[in-house]
């Protein structure tokens, strides 16, 4: 699951491990509900540190 999750930031122009930062930390507080939003497609970093350099390293 974790290489398929990696691979997908990859192909989504998402740095893999600031997208595994941010969504580690918040994960815990996202409604189950919208759980899609975490994804790597539909991710969106929330704090800029974190999205500053989300297209790869």
């Amino acid at each position: 699951i974790l290489l398929t999750l990696l691979e997908t930031c990859k192909q989504n122009g998402v740095n893999p491990r600031h997208y595994l930062i941010d969504v580690l930390e918040r994960i815990q507080d996202h409604p189950s509900n919208r759980l899609h939003e975490l994804l790597p497609y539909h991710w969106e970093p929330r704090t800029q540190a974190c999205g500053e350099n989300a297209s790869g390293e």
